[in-house]
This record gives structure tokens, sequence and C-alpha cells, in this order.
């Protein structure tokens, strides 16, 4: 989460740099600095965000809420938020997706130098691991087309 803080930070404070620094050549030049043609001002925009689903406890086949990742997904909501009011964009139409937990797949991704999507047995993935790299497959490409659909906006 520090991270999140941190990137609204550092955007604040290139936003206001990028501003000063043409205030100033306007000062200076008494014209606005423009690049072929075009006036350069701030314009950055947002694609999106992706998160990850923690995995619930379960009691009796109901899901329980752990405390802990409760506090903590309320805070990454509101950072989002805040992160998405800077871009003025609502967080609903720049939510990606959401990466279910990975845990036993990951490390074997990582060893194997490979796609999760792409293990097979000959990188040790075992019993319910299969159903797990098939499932990646899907929610990485549903991001991944997300993601486009974003760029082209």
């Amino acid at each position: 989460m520090m991270a999140v803080e941190n990137i609204i930070k550092s955007l604040k404070s290139w936003k206001a740099a990028l501003g000063d620094s043409i205030e100033k050549h306007m000062t200076q030049e008494g014209e606005y600095f423009e690049i072929q043609g075009q006036k350069v001002e701030w314009n950055l925009g947002f694609c999106g965000f992706v998160v990850q689903q923690y995995k619930a406890k379960s009691s009796g086949g109901q899901r329980q809420a752990v405390a802990a990742f409760e506090r903590i997904i309320q805070k990454q909501k509101q950072e989002l938020e805040v992160l998405c009011g800077f871009f003025n964009e609502s967080s609903s139409d720049v939510d990606l997706g959401e990466i279910p937990t990975l845990s036993s797949v990951v490390p074997l991704s990582q060893q194997a130098h490979a796609p999760i999507f792409e293990l097979a047995s000959k990188d040790g993935v075992v019993g319910s691991q299969y159903t797990r790299v098939s499932e990646a497959a899907t929610f990485f490409h549903r991001i991944s087309e997300n993601l486009l659909q974003r760029v082209d906006q």
C-alpha cells in the first residue's frame, strides 16, 4: 500500500514541477513552450489497476472475512479512489480485474522462467495446480484485453 501512496506523491510532485517549469518558460520567453506546434501541458492518463484477491478462511463451507485482510483491502480501495481521482477517472472504469491467489504456482513459474499459464508437468506442476495453471490463462488474458481496450480509448 505504501507503493500507491508513493505513486500519488510522485505524480503530484511531477505535475507541480511541470506546471512550474511551463510557467517559468512563459515568464522568461513570453510564449508557451511547444513541441512540434503543440502546447506542452500535463496530459497523463491512467490505464487502470489490478488487485490480487486474498484467500479467505472457510468455516463450515462459508467464507469468513479475516479482519486484518479486510482492513488492508479497505485502505487499498481508499488509496485507489484517490489515485483514480487524480486522473479524473472512476475506479469502476479503470478496474482491469483481479488475480486470485496463485501461491503454489508462482515459484514454479519463476523457476521455469515461464508464464504461469504455460507451466506443465516438466516444470513441477502436480495435482490441483493444473487447474490453477489453466485458470491463470483465462484471467490474465481477460486483464490484458481490458488493458488494451483502455489504451485504445
